[in-house]
């Protein structure tokens, strides 16, 4: 990130005086100011492009948006980008370990019996 001289010195007054511990948390305050003064459509279509480019999930995209769940889902849905693999692939993945899971049970069961 590149910062004017003015605005260098303005985070630097903002940390020597002991305001922020240091320069990434002065900033960070300041994007947050920010997004939470930005009108409410200008801060939907940053959270959709940011899910856009993977960059979020879902529910950050929500968070950065101000906006519940539904509202985002709808949004993304809207947009035609809402990514539902990635809780299918849980889900794929959470029956392949069950499955595992019974499958070890079952050697160890007969294991012992042998």
């Amino acid at each position: 990130m590149i910062l004017t001289p003015s605005q260098e010195a303005w985070i630097r007054g903002l940390v020597e005086a002991g305001i922020y511990q240091n320069k990434s948390e002065a900033i960070r305050a300041s994007v947050e100011a920010l997004r939470s003064r930005m009108e409410p459509a200008k801060r939907m279509a940053a959270a959709v492009e940011a899910y856009r480019d993977g960059s979020c999930s879902v529910s950050l995209a929500a968070m950065l948006a101000g906006v519940a769940h539904r509202d985002m889902y709808d949004a993304l849905r809207r947009e035609g980008i809402l990514r539902l693999g990635f809780a299918q692939e849980d889900a794929s993945k959470q029956a392949a370990a069950r499955e595992t899971r019974a499958i070890k049970g079952k050697a160890k069961v007969a294991w012992k019996a042998a």
